[in-house]
């Protein structure tokens, strides 16, 4: 919304969901009789109770460096959204924020810039992000070329998820035996995007990211991309105009009514379950260690 139409009390403005610390976060900003306040919020459900303690520093943005407005806050948020430390209120006067001469205003947009470190945590298990750029990571053990850059993975992980890389893999071809393996017309930032899609993360897709992970995720078949898309639009509110054709296209249910409205992200529902494994056959070819449990 433009600053300007704000009215006292009008409810919360939110920003986007971005990682941080394998956790999402958003930021929110409402106008009360103090003026201008802003927190944070952990957009995290764990069925049990969890708290995190963060130092975190809120800056309103002036055209004028010098005149920046800086807030340092403690804050512990916890799973019942109740904040406890000062909720920082950056400007008190609200006429200041949308008068011009002040240079906090421009195109009636304002920017806040945000720093925050996580000091502890409780009752919350992180997952932690893999690099598919590190040579070095043990878990990774084929390399594939992509657009003539290296991309670092595991055989067995993406083996299990698609039927594609279990033959590349597994199967009678030359790629088999192979330590790089290269990828012909493929974009090395979305197949990126991809493998984090397709790793356990907490990462959220945007609305342009909806079409070429469906795309990759039916090219390498990958049905775990592409549940995950079409888990993401029914409960993230991802729209695109074409999506009637693009349902059709990838075999998508999609919930008409979740195309549009004002519908808040929630991120458990972003995460469907893996297929599961049978871990008791001895010819699974992507299974190479046998463990013997009670004799």
């Amino acid at each position: 919304d433009n600053v300007s139409v704000i009215e006292e009390y009008d409810g919360d403005r939110y920003s986007q969901v971005i990682e941080v610390g394998g956790l999402p976060w958003r930021l929110l900003v409402s106008r009360g009789d103090d003026g201008l306040s802003i927190n944070l919020e952990c957009m995290i459900k764990p069925s049990k109770s969890w708290r995190i303690k963060v130092d975190a520093e809120f800056i309103l943005i002036n055209s004028d460096i010098s005149k920046n407005i800086t807030s340092k806050v403690k804050l512990t948020i916890s799973h019942s959204l109740d904040f406890s430390g000062p909720f920082p209120y950056i400007l008190d006067d609200w006429e200041d924020l949308i008068d011009k001469d002040m240079g906090f205003i421009r195109d009636d947009q304002i920017i806040i810039e945000v720093n925050f470190s996580i000091i502890k945590m409780e009752g919350i298990k992180t997952i932690p992000r893999v690099d598919f750029t590190d040579p070095n990571e043990p878990r990774h053990d084929v390399t594939l070329i992509i657009e003539g850059e290296k991309i670092y993975a595991s055989k067995q992980y993406l083996a299990l998820n698609s039927p594609f890389f279990h033959a590349l893999f597994y199967g009678n071809f030359n790629e088999k035996n192979k330590k790089e393996i290269e990828l012909k017309d493929v974009n090395r930032d979305e197949f990126l995007e991809m493998l984090h899609t397709l790793y356990p993360s907490y990462r959220k897709i945007s609305t342009d990211q909806i079409e070429y992970l469906l795309e990759l995720g039916d090219r390498f078949q990958v049905a775990y991309v592409i549940d995950f898309v079409q888990k993401c639009i029914n409960s993230c509110d991802l729209y695109l105009p074409d999506m009637p054709r693009i349902a059709n296209q990838y075999g998508l249910k999609i919930d008409n009514s979740l195309w549009r409205g004002d519908i808040q992200p929630d991120m458990e529902k972003c995460v469907p379950p893996n297929e599961p494994v049978d871990f008791s056959d001895p010819n699974e070819p992507r299974h190479d260690v046998a463990l013997v449990i009670g004799g």
